[in-house]
């Protein structure tokens, strides 16, 4: 008993200490937020961000099971991530959804995902990956950790081939770039740039779901259909004051 509450100790302590790095990684894109950085660097610093913040999750489930239930690393570690699994999985499905529903009617197709037969062979190999069992967990056994595998790499599969059949495209309320959707609203500036004789780029900075994130955007757009963007984007951000329409 002395060992269980000595443990279950240690993981309450070590778990507060991860919401603390958490929060402090929270405050921290907050103030990210309002700073002025390089825009090469932006999205670099919203994806180390995110990176982050699901090495505290993994590391606070973990430890709780390390430590309060007395389960080896390697178990820790495999019930750290199936739990971020059946959290971000849903949440993916759902905002995949959600964001067809809230761009509205569509104006203007631009292009398809670029690594569209990558990530299909991606998906494909997850679902090969997973009928052979390489999905499972220690702690099952027999057709329980076969149907487990099979579950997780349909999961990631699908989300392969959401991505491998998303495109960027212009919708009435705002931008969906391939599976991520912006509104009018939530872009603060944009600039164009010339990329050659075949397309011109449209970069572009935006709020992100959290208050704390500022993203940035790249699109390119072919030089066919770069007029008609224009006429778009001059409709929907006509109050801006940061639209710069040089290329």
């Amino acid at each position: 008993l002395g060992i269980i509450i000595m443990n279950s100790t240690t993981a309450v302590i070590v778990g507060i200490g991860c919401v603390i790095i958490f929060g402090s990684l929270v405050f921290a894109g907050i103030k990210m937020k309002n700073k002025t950085f390089p825009k090469a660097t932006l999205q670099q610093r919203s994806t180390i961000f995110t990176i982050l913040i699901i090495y505290a999750f993994i590391a606070f489930i973990g430890t709780i099971v390390y430590f309060a239930f007395n389960q080896s690393a390697n178990v820790a570690l495999e019930i750290s991530i199936f739990s971020l699994w059946i959290v971000t999985y849903p949440l993916f499905i759902y905002g995949w959804i959600n964001n067809k529903k809230r761009a509205g009617h569509l104006l203007l197709d631009i292009i398809p995902f670029p690594n569209k037969y990558l990530f299909i062979l991606f998906g494909c190999g997850a679902i090969a990956l997973g009928i052979s069992n390489n999905f499972s967990f220690s702690l099952l056994s027999g057709s329980y950790s076969l149907y487990v595998s099979i579950i997780m790499s349909l999961s990631l599969a699908s989300t392969c081939f959401f991505m491998a059949f998303s495109r960027i495209q212009i919708h009435e309320n705002g931008i969906l770039n391939y599976i991520d959707f912006v509104k009018w609203e939530n872009i603060e500036s944009f600039n164009w740039v010339f990329d050659g004789k075949k397309a011109h780029i449209l970069n572009f900075t935006y709020k992100g779901r959290l208050p704390a994130f500022m993203r940035y955007g790249v699109l390119p757009v072919p030089i066919e259909k770069k007029a008609e963007l224009e006429l778009i984007l001059e409709k929907n951000l006509s109050k801006m004051s940061l639209i710069s329409k040089s290329a």
